[in-house]
């Protein structure tokens, strides 16, 4: 008997906390978590967020542009100018 309270009661404490910690971080997924202790962590966080101006910066340079030509307006080069690159590399 005392054995099953010994590892009943701790078991129940746990599951209790993970449940409550888990229902927080549901309920509200958007409040930071606390700030970084050690190197590492800055570390790891730094490369997180370089990761996302990354991904940004991706993200802004495929989209379409558009330019000013003497013959108009344009999304991208104009054909002629392809043409004479092309027969220029080949």
């Amino acid at each position: 008997m005392i054995l099953l309270i010994l590892v009943a009661i701790p078991a129940l404490f746990f599951m209790l906390v993970w449940v409550t910690v888990t229902a927080y971080r549901i309920v509200r997924p958007d409040e930071p978590t606390s700030k970084p202790k050690t190197l590492a962590e800055k570390r790891i966080r730094r490369v997180v967020r370089a990761y996302a101006i990354i991904e940004e910066a991706q993200h802004t340079r495929h989209q379409k542009a558009r330019y000013q030509f003497i013959e108009g307006e344009s999304d991208g080069f104009p054909e002629h100018w392809l043409e004479d690159v092309w027969a220029r590399r080949n």
